[in-house]
């Protein structure tokens, strides 16, 4: 599969884009700075040799868990990713503090190659999400990491979360690609993701390199249902220059 048969790239977000893991890790860290434990020795111990980041992927495996369940319903109560990071989150945390964290979500730090990346395709394609993330975070993501969207698709405003096949199906319709599904590409770090995509006759685009998220087998077999394999966004510009250049 070409990228010259490609007009609308579509976008995972969580970990394709933006890396959740150091971004939340962090602010775990900057809040326990900013509102320290009564006793000091546990406030060090905390700072000093607790897991944050596998507090944050435990917070992240209870959305993966939520939003599956979910995919399979079509969400009939509206359920926003910001209510399930907020509901998953460890109640240690006092109500004010769990906001705080949950709101990092909104401001999450690119990958060092996306922005560029994405301003480089954005010379070639329609470039925008299709993420389980709900609208309000993704706008605010948008602009506090200056991601160069021309649309943005999400869970709430489609109905449902992926990797139910509603997801894509409404996305290719709203792009008005709904007869040429395979000129709408998915752009994900999940295999998951892709394999629903391909699924609803799209072309997949799978960034192998994201070290957070899936990669392939190691004797380095590709799933039939991957059309092309990058590394990361910016081989992807790459890839797209040298094939759709004059």
């Amino acid at each position: 599969m070409s990228l010259r048969n490609v007009s609308v790239l579509y976008h995972d977000v969580f970990g394709t884009v933006v890396d959740w893991q150091s971004s939340i890790s962090d602010a775990c860290r900057a809040t326990l700075r900013a509102h320290p434990c009564r006793s000091p020795l546990d406030q060090q111990q905390l700072l000093d040799d607790y897991d944050w980041d596998e507090f944050t992927r435990h917070w992240r495996r209870g959305y993966m868990v939520t939003t599956r369940q979910l995919s399979h319903t079509g969400n009939p109560h509206g359920i926003t990713v910001d209510q399930i990071h907020l509901d998953t989150l460890d109640h240690a945390w006092d109500a004010t503090t769990r906001q705080h964290l949950n709101q990092r979500w909104h401001t999450l730090t690119p990958w060092p190659d996306s922005v560029h990346a994405l301003r480089r395709l954005a010379a070639h394609f329609a470039i925008g999400t299709l993420t389980n993330g709900n609208l309000a975070l993704m706008v605010d993501m948008a602009r506090s990491a200056r991601l160069p969207w021309h649309f943005i698709l999400t869970a709430d405003t489609l109905g449902s979360f992926k990797p139910d096949d509603r997801m894509y199906t409404s996305a290719l319709r709203l792009m008005h690609l709904d007869q040429t599904p395979q000129r709408g590409a998915l752009v994900a770090a999940h295999l998951f993701d892709l394999e629903a995509a391909k699924r609803n006759r799209m072309t997949t685009i799978f960034v192998s390199g994201r070290p957070t998220e899936d990669s392939l087998p190691h004797d380095g077999t590709v799933p039939d249902y991957i059309d092309i394999v990058v590394r990361d966004l910016d081989e992807l510009a790459r890839l797209a220059q040298d094939t759709l250049a004059p």
